[in-house]
C-alpha cells in the first residue's frame, strides 16, 4: 500500500513547489497538505517562538497522525525549534524539517554557504541547524515575498538572484532557504558561478528514505499516542468510537452489530460487552467469519484496539462486508461507566490486561 504523507505549510506558496517535486520523485505517495499561513504571519507579529506556537505544530502533527499518514514533511523554513517540539512528543515517526536534507548537501560542498531567504524570521532561526564550523552568510531578498504574494513571480526572482550576487563572492554554495523560493532557482543559477540548492528535491527524498526504513514502533501508552499510532498502522481499518457504538446498541429502529471480543478467556471471565461472540487473538480470521456471518456489520474490540484492529484487517481481508474497530476498547466504554456483562450479570471492573496498559483503565474500573 503507498505510503500517506503529510506536508504542512506556513506560507500558501510553498504548497505548489514540494507537490511538483513529489509528482516528480516520488508519485505514488498519496498527499495530505495542511495549509494555516497564520502561522507565518502570527510569527511575524510575535517576533518569535513561544510555547503556544510549539502547540499548534504539535495540533497540526496530531491531526496528521490521526489520518494514518506515515511521516510528516514541513515545508516552513522557520520553525524549526516548534518542529522538534513534534519529534519529542512523537519520536518514532519520521519527522522532517524542510531544509535538513539540504543542509547536508550544501555543507558536503564547503564551509561557506550563502543563505538566502525572503522571510526574515528564518534567518533568526535556521542559521542554528547548519554544523558547527559552518559559515554562513545570510541574506534577505527584500521585497521578494511581497512580489511573489502580489503575483510579480518575475520580480520575486530577480529579487532573489540579485541577493544571491551580493553574497556570493565570500560562499561555496548558495542555499534557498524556503519553499517558495525553488522557483527562482533558474535565474539564481544564472546570475552566480555557484551551485544552487533548493529544498524540495532533497526533502522528498530525505522523507522517503524515512519512512521506508523506519523500523516498527510499539504502540504508545497514552490515549493521544495510541490513536495516532493506530490510524498510522492500520489506516485501512474502519472505527467506530464509544459514544457512536452505545448509540446504534440502543437504537431499536437499527440492527445491531455483530460484536466480537477479541482478548483472552481470562480477560473476558471478567466482563464483555452484553452478547459478543468471545474469541482470541489467535482464532484464525475464516472461523470467526463462519460464527459471525457476513451479512451484518461486526464491530470488533479488545482492552484498547490493537489487537482487535489486527482482527478487523484480517476480517476484511478474508470477506466481511463491513467490519469497525472500537475505538479505546473496552477500556474507554468502561471509563464512560457504560453497561458490562459479568459470568453472573452486570459487571462494574474490566481486566486491565497488566501492569503497563492498565495506566488507560480508570482505576476504580480494575479488576
Amino acid at each position: 500500500m503507498p505510503h500517506r504523507v503529510a506536508l504542512v505549510h506556513a506560507l500558501a506558496h510553498s504548497v505548489a513547489p514540494i507537490n511538483a517535486e513529489f509528482e516528480r520523485a516520488w508519485p505514488e505517495a498519496r498527499r495530505m497538505n495542511l495549509l494555516d499561513d497564520s502561522l507565518s504571519a502570527d510569527l511575524a507579529h510575535a517576533g518569535a517562538l513561544d510555547e503556544r506556537m510549539h502547540e499548534r505544530f504539535v495540533a497540526l502533527a496530531d491531526y496528521a497522525l490521526r489520518t494514518g499518514v506515515s511521516g510528516i514533511l514541513f515545508t516552513c523554513s522557520a520553525f524549526g525549534p516548534s518542529i522538534d517540539a513534534v519529534r519529542r512528543r512523537w519520536p518514532e515517526v519520521p519527522v522532517l524539517k524542510p531544509n535538513e536534507a539540504m543542509i547536508e548537501d550544501a555543507v558536503r560542498i564547503g564551509r561557506r554557504i550563502g543563505l538566502v531567504a525572503s522571510f526574515a524570521p528564518t534567518l533568526a532561526s535556521m542559521p542554528a541547524e547548519f554544523p558547527p564550523g559552518t559559515e554562513l552568510r545570510p541574506v534577505l531578498a527584500e521585497g521578494a515575498l511581497e512580489a511573489l504574494n502580489r503575483g510579480d513571480a518575475a520580480t520575486h526572482d530577480r529579487l532573489v538572484a540579485d541577493a544571491a550576487q551580493r553574497i556570493a563572492v565570500h560562499c561555496d554554495a548558495i542555499a534557498l532557504a524556503q519553499f517558495s523560493l525553488a522557483r527562482a532557482a533558474p535565474t539564481v543559477e544564472r546570475a552566480v558561478s555557484l551551485p544552487v540548492l533548493t529544498t524540495p528535491g532533497n526533502a522528498v527524498r530525505a522523507l522517503r528514505a524515512r519512512i521506508e526504513t523506519a523500523a516498527p514502533s510499539p504502540p504508545p501508552v497514552d490515549v493521544a499516542g495510541l490513536a495516532s499510532w493506530l490510524a498510522r498502522h492500520f489506516d485501512e481499518v474502519e472505527s467506530i468510537d464509544v459514544p457512536a457504538l452505545a448509540q446504534w446498541l440502543a437504537d431499536p429502529a437499527r440492527a445491531p452489530p455483530v460484536l466480537v471480543d477479541v482478548r483472552t478467556p481470562a480477560e473476558q471471565a471478567v466482563s464483555t460487552l452484553a452478547g459478543a461472540l468471545r474469541v482470541t487473538p489467535g482464532d484464525e480470521p475464516a472461523d470467526v467469519l463462519r460464527r459471525t456471518g457476513t451479512d451484518r456489520p461486526i464491530v470488533v474490540y479488545c482492552s484498547v484496539g490493537v489487537r482487535s484492529a489486527r482482527l478487523a484487517r484480517a476480517l476484511a481481508a478474508a470477506g466481511a462486508l463491513r467490519v469497525l474497530n472500537l475505538r479505546g476498547g473496552l477500556f474507554e466504554w468502561a471509563n464512560r461507566a457504560l453497561p458490562l456483562a459479568g459470568p453472573s450479570g452486570a459487571a462494574q471492573r474490566v481486566h486491565p490486561y497488566d501492569a503497563t496498559w492498565q495506566a488507560l483503565l480508570d482505576p476504580a474500573r480494575r479488576a
